[in-house]
């Protein structure tokens, strides 16, 4: 007889809830996503963003509290849990994506580490910025006298 094992995957899912709402009401909606996740044998680490400004206005709302959860499961709880926030309409907008187990942004960097790279040049050097042209420029204005 085959055993038949359970896949796990694991997930991110960013939250846009509602800018008006307290921390401790933003917190028990985020409590009804987890018991969902735990309602499916997985856990869910839960980092609150805070409020940030949108690209565009949603719901006429110009901000939104952000809340990330990184969970693991199957594909059940990522249906479930879309639903429970389709249905709430403190829940302006939702993304889960499916994380690679060696994924890069496992790996976040320092602040100076970005600020080191961002200042970085890539064989430019600064003192050369004049390019110097090989061959000879006419102007336009003796090529027609040369037709005539």
């Amino acid at each position: 007889m085959e055993k038949s094992y359970k896949m796990e995957r694991l997930y991110e899912t960013t939250v846009i809830l509602d800018p008006d709402l307290s921390r401790e009401d933003v917190d028990n909606e985020v409590g009804k996503l987890v018991s969902i996740i735990s309602n499916h044998s997985g856990t869910a680490d839960v980092s609150y963003v805070g409020r940030r400004g949108l690209e565009y206005p949603i719901n006429k709302k110009s901000y939104g509290q952000y809340v990330l959860l990184t969970h693991g499961g199957d594909n059940s709880v990522v249906s479930d849990l879309e639903r429970q926030i389709l249905i709430n309409e403190k829940m302006l907008r939702h993304l889960t994506v499916a994380k690679d187990k060696f994924s890069p942004s496992d790996e976040y960097e320092s602040f100076e580490e970005s600020q080191n790279r961002s200042n970085r040049t890539f064989g430019v050097d600064e003192e050369e910025d004049d390019l110097e042209v090989s061959g000879e420029i006419k102007d336009a204005s003796e090529e027609e006298e040369n037709l005539d």
